[in-house]
């Protein structure tokens, strides 16, 4: 091991359990399995950072989404530091509509090329739109499957009680769980508004206005209906439009309702819910990979831009259906319809994630064992790369920033906390370690296991 600088550094929003922490961490893990010198820090300093670590790997969870992760990205790449990207809202939708299609794909990435050695995809199915689209790139994609997936197959399923308990919810027995979609994205103001509009068009964006404001409706009626029941309600983490955002005006003024954002992981949430419903999300695959029941209420129909997965959900359009459903399911532990949908279930977990066996981290990290093992790139001199003002500066002052706006929205916690991160990864660490040893994988045997 190099000594003077360290082998990987991560950087990423969160230091909380959430989607990309989830999956960064797994794969930082499994490469100190693999005897690696892994530092996780928090992007908003990410010039400071790699200055200070100078590492030999640049790893990112994505890099389409946010502009901090793609500057980052490149900055690495210009300094000479290998560097090597996830795709964190891997489940792509296909379409004719080009520029459409280069947002999706380049996001902040105006010059239209890759600043990775390497961009793992979710699936096969991904990477070839990718590669339909931009020929170009085919070189520098591989296919590790959805990495954020594995903690289903790692993970201790979380107890209901200690749960409901740690919400002052401990009185109830049944569980409703809804993830919510974020309807905030087609109110001007939001800054996904320009992208929304122009993926679904005036007309589309004018119907999940009306679809938000009906779900709200049709949900609150349902929870008025069912007091016995606690509906716990996952907002989406991109929402920034508040209650109407997320479909969810009136429910703070409802006993059953327990509302969560970045308090719990997603997995949790799905844990210690007897069923699963949605409007439209990925979700819904988490929850089959929890042998939960899933469901969907859509006011105005499935007929919009999305991908396959709605297909393995049977959809209840009003209060009155889904009340039923609901009624039928505690009497009968079946959802009207659920059985009949599983074949879409099983092609949807191969298109989305390719593989649910749990080793998905490990294909992404073997990558990155691959990428340092190849030829080095040639990197400046050493007084190119060492810490300096501007750096810090720059660093210190977009902190600076985020802290404000997470002040304004409200969401302090979105803070990195490296304390934090790092008792994640330890909890995490003791997790994997004994997944890896219950089905008996050796160090030598988890490296043999590769991507597409």
């Amino acid at each position: 091991m190099n000594t003077n600088r360290i082998d990987v550094l991560n950087l990423e929003w969160t230091s909380f359990p959430s989607r990309d922490r989830s999956a960064a961490t797994l794969v930082c893990n499994y490469l100190r399995h693999q005897g690696l010198n892994v530092v996780e820090q928090g992007i908003h300093g990410w010039k400071y950072h790699l200055h200070k670590y100078r590492p030999r790997l640049f790893f990112i969870t994505n890099t389409v989404g946010a502009q901090l992760n793609f500057e980052a990205t490149k900055y690495a790449h210009e300094m000479g530091i290998k560097t090597l990207s996830l795709v964190s809202e891997g489940n792509y939708v296909a379409s004719d509509d080009v520029q459409f299609m280069e947002k999706l794909i380049w996001g902040w990435n105006i010059d239209r090329k890759l600043q990775q050695d390497v961009m793992l995809h979710w699936s096969v199915r991904a990477k070839n739109i990718m590669t339909r689209f931009f020929p170009e790139t085919q070189p520098q994609l591989g296919v590790a499957g959805s990495v954020g997936f594995d903690r289903y197959a790692i993970l201790p399923v979380i107890g209901r009680s200690e749960f409901l308990k740690r919400h002052g919810k401990a009185e109830y027995r049944k569980v409703v769980g809804f993830a919510c979609w974020n309807f905030g994205i087609c109110y001007e103001g939001d800054f996904n508004y320009p992208i929304a509009f122009q993926r679904y068009g005036k007309e589309g964006v004018e119907r999940f206005k009306k679809d938000g404001l009906e779900l709200n409706a049709i949900l609150l009626e349902i929870v008025k209906a069912r007091p016995d029941i606690l509906f716990l309600i996952k907002e989406h983490p991109g929402n920034r439009f508040g209650e109407r955002g997320a479909a969810t005006e009136g429910f703070s003024e409802q006993d059953n309702v327990l509302i969560i954002k970045n308090e719990e992981g997603i997995e949790d949430c799905i844990a210690v819910s007897d069923v699963w419903w949605s409007y439209e999300s990925t979700t819904a695959l988490e929850a089959w990979l929890f042998g939960k029941e899933t469901a969907l209420i859509n006011p105005s129909g499935t007929d919009f831009i999305r991908t396959a997965l709605y297909k393995g959900s049977p959809n209840f359009g009003n209060a009155q259906a889904a009340i039923k459903a609901i009624d039928d399911f505690f009497q009968t532990q079946k959802i009207e319809g659920f059985d009949a949908l599983a074949p879409y279930r099983h092609q949807a977990v191969e298109d989305i994630m390719q593989w649910d066996d749990g080793l998905n981290h490990v294909r992404a990290g073997n990558a990155i064992l691959d990428l340092l093992e190849a030829e080095d790139r040639e990197l400046p001199s050493p007084s190119a790369i060492q810490t300096n003002k501007e750096g810090f500066k720059k660093s210190f002052n977009d902190l600076k920033n985020w802290v404000k706006l997470q002040i304004k929205w409200g969401h302090p916690r979105s803070i990195f906390k490296r304390t934090e991160v790092e008792q994640y990864a330890n909890q995490l660490m003791a997790h994997q370690l004994a997944f890896y040893k219950k089905k008996e994988w050796t160090k030598g045997e988890l490296r043999g296991i590769v991507c597409k």
